[in-house]
């Protein structure tokens, strides 16, 4: 296993210990942190449990599991979440409460490595509901949200809609969701179908599938290919990945660390007088132990900021050990670990009349929004994909017998084609479909997230909170699967046994697995409303934030990747707002710095040179969405402003004597004074001509 970093990471956090900032966690929110921090000036120190990814392809098997204790550092974890169980003593009045993960109700899948879910998600890329705002503290505006940080995120997640068009809108499963939209349209008023939003290279017209290129980040890609198996190893580059660029643009700007390997624990608060800020971090260090047991050591590191990022579960777990196991972060709200969700999750299957693959193609490509009886967003579903049995049972063992290699994982891939070629054929009727629901249905399934014993987190939602939801979401999904089950036969049978299966799963397990982990830092107006304020920093700390999943409402009814890291952007802003108001000052005083041995007229002629090459600089040098953000929309209106003022300035520098340097310094102070008059709310109203 690849286990170096791309060229470009330095070391240097690592030998001066301090930083002007720590993130802990390099998912699709920590990314966006770290990269917003760093250009912003400050020196970033990324810690990442996970691995890098850069070599070669994901791991199916054994060794794509996240396992540290034997050394396996794959992307996927599975975490069964323990829950508070309640037994009444048999002949007594006592009860006996215990904490219990084979009794709990959440199975937890959790990404593991630099770029951190992005590594493990579906690639579906959507905004939330503007009614999703009515939750958020009322400084969460939805039309900053709108006009600003969703269009920067897409940008740099280059996200489009998956294609209708050959080969992509042909493939099988595609068809089939096109089928389920189209009937659930015509039966049920207000229920729209759409190809979903999609960060996955797709091929363009005209060009070939799985053809190699490079990004706008430097960063080798390559377009999506249908016949790559889903979920295993053919889909590794195709897919915007934060590693691939919000990370690549963070460490080209030579201020961030990023220390793979390394799974914060400890956290102390240094600040000692009023108004000071700093933390020490405690990490694991496994970065020598690859494929070793046990090989790890203990290392600190300290910096003035600290973001969390380490997604819902261990943003939470991570603050609730320090409060209550540690009692390190004493002053931590007693909202901590409340309002946590899965966002409604639930699965249901599909036999199509028409046999499709789902082992083959996006994991995602259409989706169906069914609303309520008022007219609000209700049960959304859209298809999904999973690897072939066999192919996992057969690298599960080949990785338990230690002979796995590349030749031998490009082996069964060829050797599944083969056989999906010449004897899949008449199977691939009994493949099912699996559609995934989410619900946007304000429900009360909201759970509390406490430690048990050990340090772990646990998960007790009340019992049937969900029941009325998901029993909304088994009919939706049977309906859908109804639309498109063949009309009579032995396959009219199957689907009816298959579309009951996960109900009577559901029901005898009592168990919902879920990667849509939500909530548990609930942001409020104060402290009597939430853990964190409308920017993500914890109350009772000053430079202690959260920038993850756990910021956000229990349930979206959507894939809540985009509106996570839109809502990250805008903090973002918020909290380093300081930093570019004196950036911006900075710029004014240099652009107006009075050129020496010019005549007025050539001066003024410098100084739009400086305002051009400042303009082109924000074009060219900046492909990260920064033009789409309120700063940089900033610097272009101030460019565009001052440019308007030459032809005045050099006018008035005509007059007797050396006029310029003073009429300069006059023009820079009054400038600089209305920089200073900006708030991030002015910043975020600028039009979006201003570019």
């Amino acid at each position: 296993m690849a286990e170096t970093a791309p060229a470009g990471e330095t070391s240097r956090c690592r030998e001066e210990a301090d930083c002007d900032a720590i993130v802990i966690g390099t998912g699709p929110g920590g990314s966006v942190a770290i990269l917003r921090l760093a250009q912003a000036g400050k020196k970033v120190l990324a810690l990442e449990r996970g691995r890098w990814f850069t070599t070669e392809p994901y791991r199916v098997g054994l060794g794509a599991l996240w396992m540290p204790r034997p050394g396996v550092f794959g992307h996927h974890e599975f975490r069964f979440l323990a829950r508070t169980v309640t037994l009444r003593l048999p002949f007594t009045r006592r009860t006996l409460r215990f904490p219990s993960r084979l009794l709990g109700s959440t199975i937890a899948w959790l990404g593991s490595g630099v770029g951190g879910g992005t590594h493990v998600w579906a690639n579906t890329m959507m905004r939330a509901a503007p009614e999703v705002l009515d939750r958020f503290p009322k400084e969460l505006t939805r039309d900053a949200l709108e006009r600003h940080y969703y269009p920067a995120v897409e940008r740099v997640m280059s996200v489009t809609p998956y294609p209708d068009r050959p080969p992509y809108g042909d493939s099988a499963k595609t068809r089939a969701m096109r089928a389920i939209g189209e009937a659930m349209v015509k039966k049920i008023p207000g229920a729209r179908t759409f190809p979903l939003p999609m960060s996955i290279h797709f091929a363009a017209p005209g060009q070939a599938m799985g053809e190699d290129f490079t990004n706008e980040h430097g960063v080798p890609r390559r377009t999506f290919d249908l016949r790559d198996v889903a979920l295993l190893r053919g889909s590794w580059r195709t897919t915007a990945t934060t590693d691939s660029n919000y990370l690549a643009a963070a460490l080209a700007t030579g201020r961030v660390t990023i220390l793979a390997l390394h799974e914060a624990d400890r956290i102390e608060a240094l600040g000692g007088a009023p108004g000071e800020t700093g933390y020490r971090v405690y990490a694991t260090d496994r970065s020598a132990g690859a494929g070793r047991r046990g090989r790890s050591r203990a290392v600190s590191f300290t910096a003035s900021s600290l973001f969390l990022a380490a997604g819902a579960i261990g943003t939470t777990e991570l603050l609730l050990r320090n409060r209550d196991l540690h009692r390190t972060l004493p002053r931590l709200s007693p909202l901590l670990g409340h309002r946590f969700g899965t966002n409604g999750d639930r699965l249901g299957l599909a036999i199509p009349a028409r046999p499709c693959d789902p082992t083959r193609g996006p994991v995602n490509s259409r989706g169906v929004a069914l609303p309520n009886r008022d007219g609000s967003p209700g049960v959304f579903v859209i298809d999904g994909a999973y690897a072939h049995a066999l192919v996992l049972v057969a690298l599960s063992l080949l990785d338990a017998l230690g002979v796995r290699s590349r030749r031998v994982d490009r082996a069964l891939i060829a050797a599944h084609r083969w056989v999906d070629a010449h004897l899949a054929g008449p199977l691939a009727c009994l493949y099912p479909l699996p559609l995934l629901g989410m619900n946007a249905a304000p429900y009360r399934g909201e759970g509390t997230v406490r430690l048990d014993r050990r340090g772990r987190a646990m998960v007790d939602i009340p019992a049937g909170a969900t029941l009325a939801a998901d029993q909304e979401m088994d009919a939706a999904t049977a309906l859908m699967a109804e639309s498109i089950a063949p009309a009579s036969g032995p396959l009219r049978w199957w689907s009816r046994v298959i579309g009951r299966a996960p109900r009577i799963v559901y029901r005898a397990l009592r168990k919902t697995e879920t990667p849509h982990n939500q909530g548990g830092v609930p942001m409020g107006d104060d402290e009597r409303r939430g853990a964190a304020d409308h920017t993500g920093r914890l109350f009772g700390y000053g430079g202690l934030y959260a920038a993850d999943g756990s910021l956000l409402p229990p349930a979206l009814g959507t894939n809540p990747t985009e509106p996570l890291m839109a809502l990250v952007e805008r903090n973002m802003t918020h909290i380093l707002f300081p930093d570019h108001q004196r950036l911006l000052r900075d710029r004014v005083r240099d652009w107006l710095r009075a050129p020496e041995g010019l005549a007025p007229g050539e001066a003024a002629a410098e100084i739009g040179r400086r305002l051009d090459a400042e303009a082109r600089s924000l074009q060219e040098r900046e492909p990260t969405g920064l033009l789409h953000r309120p700063e940089g929309k900033a610097r272009a209106w101030l460019i565009a402003r001052v440019r308007a003022e030459l032809p005045d300035l050099a006018s008035a520098a005509l007059g007797p004597g050396d006029l310029l340097p003073d009429l300069l310094r006059h023009l820079a102070d009054r400038w600089v004074a209305r920089v200073e008059r900006l708030t991030p709310e002015a910043l975020e109203a600028l039009p979006d001509d201003t570019a």
